[in-house]
């Protein structure tokens, strides 16, 4: 039963802003005036429910027309969900059809319009309908630049798979209760569940362009005192949040690209500055060479392996050669660029007591390694490479 219908002349008249005298024209007059639904075009006649709300109805069974079903409480969201958007100053056009320039296919619920040419469809659905349904709708508004916003006050298993809201007017307001994202306030970055607002709050940040939808992997929500974990999640969130985390990510990304070039620099000094090392290593006339952690005995191959020689936290993370002796024992002979942020004053004192030797490529890098450890930077072996 749609709230708007074609009158004479074929003027649209809409049930939720007829003034009293237009709805006292319409509205039981001997002759009938003659209505039409704009749907399928089949006689219609004005009606007032119970409750005093206005509506319009077929005359007969029209058992082809899309309008048919809508209950009580579907019109009545309508009427409410039109009325916050024209209370905010926006044009609520209700049973709205695709005009001069769309493609079209679509039907709404409410189509809002702004005076900058932004179109929100807002559909609200009671009945049953599934996530691909819901999904090839949304694309035909996509498709002629309408956001879409499905509103329900269910639960629905489609839900979490569509821009969607549910709404309460429990309150005595249309409030939104689900369906929003906000940025996690811990963690790596992500999207946790939004607390309720008006729905009039939502309603304008989208027509101002303010909302947009992001999918997520994954959520956990608190519904109806039970948790929910749901997979591949839409959400509505503020354009604010969503390029704050397209920030922090690719901020994230810049991190990690240059974590990955500063190691693979200092692999490549480690393998350099490893065979100077190794040099050294033999000749000081060491009984046995070892290399890496665990020390495994050296087949004299040269040149080394980075990889074999590779220390662990022990080592600051530097490459590691160690001495063994006839009686078995192993003692860490040399650690060879150790990564700053690892070579700790403790490894230092360590080292020094122990004899140890620590090696790195060029002087700054010594400056460095050295004031790490709490060492003269004289101390530092620097082992530039042949040329």
């Amino acid at each position: 039963m749609p709230l708007t219908a074609t009158g004479p002349a074929g003027i649209e008249l809409d049930a939720t802003v007829c003034d009293e005298t237009l709805w006292a024209s319409v509205h039981r007059q001997r002759p009938r005036v003659v209505l039409s639904c704009r749907v399928c075009g089949g006689p219609m006649h004005a009606k007032v429910s119970s409750v005093g709300s206005r509506f319009f109805a077929h005359d007969g069974l029209a058992q082809t027309c899309p309008s048919l079903g809508e209950t009580p409480e579907h019109r009545s969201l309508k009427r409410m969900v039109a009325s916050s958007l024209r209370d905010l100053g926006y044009r609520a056009e209700l049973e709205a059809t695709p005009s001069d320039g769309d493609h079209g296919g679509w039907r709404t619920d409410v189509l809002a319009s702004s005076n900058h040419g932004t179109r929100v469809a807002f559909e609200v659905q009671l009945a049953g309908m599934t996530i691909d349904e819901g999904a090839r709708r949304t694309e035909l508004y996509r498709r002629d630049g309408i956001q879409c916003v499905w509103i329900t006050p269910r639960n629905p298993r489609w839900f979490t798979a569509l821009p969607a809201c549910r709404v309460s007017d429990e309150s005595g307001r249309l409030d939104v209760l689900r369906g929003l994202g906000r940025l996690t306030r811990e963690g790596a970055g992500g999207w946790e569940p939004a607390d309720a607002v008006p729905f009039e709050r939502l309603a304008d940040a989208l027509m101002r362009g303010h909302v947009t939808t992001v999918q997520q992997a994954w959520l956990h929500e608190t519904i109806d005192a039970n948790v929910v974990f749901s997979e591949d999640v839409v959400l509505l969130v503020t354009t604010s949040e969503a390029a704050d985390l397209d920030a922090r990510r690719a901020e994230q990304r810049r991190r990690q690209e240059t974590h990955a070039k500063n190691l693979a620099d200092l692999y490549e000094r480690q393998q350099r500055t490893l065979q100077v090392a190794i040099d050294h290593a033999t000749g000081a006339a060491l009984d046995e060479i070892l290399i890496g952690v665990p020390p495994t005995l050296w087949n004299g191959a040269l040149p080394v392996d980075r990889r074999i020689a590779r220390g662990s936290d022990a080592t600051g993370g530097g490459a590691a050669i160690w001495s063994g002796d006839a009686s078995g024992g192993r003692h860490l002979w040399a650690v060879i660029c150790p990564v700053v942020t690892k070579a700790t004053p403790s490894l230092g004192s360590s080292w020094r007591r122990r004899g140890v030797r620590v090696y790195a490529e060029t002087d700054r890098e010594a400056g460095r390694i050295a004031q790490a450890l709490g060492w003269r930077a004289h101390e530092v072996v620097v082992g530039l490479p042949k040329v």
